[in-house]
């Protein structure tokens, strides 16, 4: 019988810093966090910003402190999707993020732990240049919050979020925040509503007035009040959109002539699936050289008929 082989033990303290930087990319950032506990030289290499860059706290339930441990090592990204945040409301820590997605599940409001996720969070965020906050219900001061953020931000996605801001003050509080958000380049705000359907002409208005002409992609589907006027003035004012999602709107033929001669030398991919804009309406977007991608499904027996005409007409 061969003799058994003595096996030998290296300690974390025996590996050279670059093997242990490289063991922790492979862990949790809380057991990260818990490495750091073991020595003050294991703590010093769990510190290393590179693993404290970018996180991930998907569907998690995260203390605040753990945020402000993030911060203080460098993290620049970070994701809370579907998250819960606790212990965070008396806090005034300045956060340095420059990417924050907090988008919620979609519940109904009132649900518990709705919408906490940003409770002492985005007030601390005064440089982010991505926030994403769907499905959340989102009051004037939350509007304030991402505001602070305006002369830095360049993509905002909203998608379906509800606005809790009473009537008087609605048009308003969403004209100011987009004035202030003079950077942005993508704005994501289909599906959105304010609670009160009578008004949202007017949100929409807000949106098409005051968005900033620098805006490249914007998706503002979802939205049965978004008519023909406010999609003409959002395109006169901002003639450098490259992608434009107008699906399940109630837009006509008014918009597409007014894409068409905007829109011609910047337009690449364009939705207007499900509206009231037939085929042959869409012959006008000949005259746009740069479009690559036409989704325009319809309610009819033959969409396969109505496509091939597209495609024969629009090579």
């Amino acid at each position: 019988m061969a003799k058994r082989q003595k096996l030998s033990f290296v300690e974390l303290d025996d590996m050279p810093d670059e093997i242990l930087l490289k063991i922790f990319t492979f862990l949790d950032i809380r057991e990260i966090f818990k490495c750091g506990q073991v020595s003050q030289r294991i703590r010093a290499i769990s510190n290393d910003e590179s693993l404290w860059l970018k996180l991930n706290f998907y569907e998690g339930h995260v203390p605040y402190e753990l945020l402000e441990k993030a911060e203080e090592n460098g993290c620049k990204y970070l994701s809370l999707a579907f998250a819960t945040l606790y212990d965070g409301e008396n806090s005034k820590l300045p956060l340095n993020l420059k990417y924050l997605e907090m988008s919620q599940d979609d519940i109904e409001p009132g649900f518990p732990g709705f919408n906490e996720v940003h409770k002492g969070l985005l007030k601390n965020c005064h440089s982010l240049q991505k926030l994403a906050m769907e499905n959340s219900i989102l009051k004037t001061k939350d509007i304030g919050q991402i505001g602070k953020n305006g002369p830095t931000l360049k993509v905002l996605n909203l998608a379906n979020s509800g606005l809790s801001i009473p009537y008087p003050n609605q048009t308003k509080t969403i004209k100011k925040l987009f004035k202030r958000c003079v950077e942005l380049v993508e704005l994501n705000f289909s599906f959105s509503s304010t609670g009160l359907w009578d008004h949202e002409s007017a949100i929409f208005a807000a949106i098409a007035y005051n968005l900033t002409p620098k805006i490249l992609k914007v998706d503002l589907s979802m939205n049965k009040n978004l008519k023909d006027r406010h999609v003409e003035a959002l395109i006169k004012r901002c003639n450098n959109i490259t992608e434009l999602d107008l699906s399940y709107t109630s837009i006509t033929k008014a918009s597409v002539d007014c894409i068409a001669t905007h829109l011609k030398s910047s337009l690449e991919k364009l939705d207007v699936s499900y509206t009231e804009i037939d085929s042959t309406e869409l012959l006008q977007l000949r005259s746009v050289g740069t479009l690559k991608v036409l989704h325009c499904f319809y309610k009819v027996k033959s969409p396969r008929v109505q496509e091939e005409y597209l495609r024969k007409n629009l090579p």
